[in-house]
């Protein structure tokens, strides 16, 4: 909780002051054996990238480093949260840091898509590589000075999601860059310089401007979408819906109209005893001797 604390007080000074964010975040992956996305959901077994704040720069590509002795896998999924089964697999450093190869996998089907031959990956050094994809199906795999992976999928998947994880005995360290993140806005501080307070002391200084954005965020739940579309049936203008309501009404009216109607008869029938019952009585009373004594 303190570490989310601290998380949420970063942004607000950056949103305050425009003080920059990390540079760059590390990953570690441990070697998950002889799985991929092949006989395994990808959902279980990669590092997924979105929560660690990492996304594609311009949404199509990554810049990383990585440290592996073999089979660094870089997942390109179809779903944001990865859990799904159409996707591309790219695996650098496969057959024993050899080959580097692209998986595609649509439904319960997996192919090899392509290969070169190339050693990238090290032990105990970083390889700086990227990855750019486009909307197209084009997918590069590269360095600064090299373009490994250079293939074009005829018919391309859309990219929403992020992960990374090394296997077949391997464990991996991974370096991704972030964009350096500033206020763009013109920031106004009495405040020269904050590198000289404490975490405690920040609290004190910023408690105002804190307020005042979390008044700013505050939302009225009676006005939320969710609380009006809860009380109140949604209009629809649809000659298809106002045909299926009319046919609900009619069948409604339908069933009631025929109980009533089998009801009917059989009332008529118990009705009969009823009415002889009371001509039986009125004609025992003499109506005009009541009518002489009152």
């Amino acid at each position: 909780m303190e570490c989310l604390r601290s998380l949420y007080m970063s942004y607000i000074i950056v949103a305050v002051y425009g003080i920059k964010l990390l540079s760059a975040i590390a990953i570690h992956t441990d070697n998950v054996g002889r799985k991929d996305s092949r006989n395994y959901s990808s959902y279980d077994i990669y590092t997924h990238l979105t929560p660690y704040g990492i996304l594609p720069v311009d949404g199509v590509s990554f810049e990383f480093q990585v440290k592996a002795c073999n089979d660094a896998f870089v997942l390109l999924s179809s779903a944001n949260d990865l859990n799904s089964t159409v996707l591309y697999e790219i695996v650098i450093g496969s057959r024993a840091n050899t080959v580097i190869v692209i998986r595609r996998k649509y439904g319960g089907k997996t192919a090899l898509m392509t290969g070169v031959k190339a050693i990238v990956l090290f032990c105990d050094e970083y390889t700086k590589l990227f990855v750019n994809w486009s909307n197209s199906g084009r997918i590069t795999l590269g360095n600064d000075s090299h373009t490994f992976i250079d293939w074009t999928d005829p018919n391309p998947l859309q990219i929403e999601g992020y992960g990374i994880m090394t296997g077949m005995g391997s464990n991996g360290s991974w370096i991704f860059n972030l964009e350096e993140t500033t206020c763009e806005c013109e920031c106004t501080t009495n405040i020269p310089n904050l590198s000289n307070y404490t975490h405690a002391e920040l609290l004190d200084i910023l408690a105002p401007e804190i307020t005042k954005i979390r008044q700013h965020l505050l939302v009225d739940n009676t006005q939320l979408s969710s609380t009006i579309r809860r009380l109140t049936s949604a209009p629809d203008d649809r000659t298809s819906s106002k045909g299926v309501g009319l046919i609900a009404v009619i069948l409604f009216v339908s069933m009631i109209g025929t109980v009533i109607v089998i009801d009917i008869s059989r009332l008529v029938k118990q009705s009969k005893p009823i009415w002889q019952l009371c001509r039986h009585i009125c004609s025992k009373v003499n109506i005009g001797s009541i009518k002489n004594k009152y």
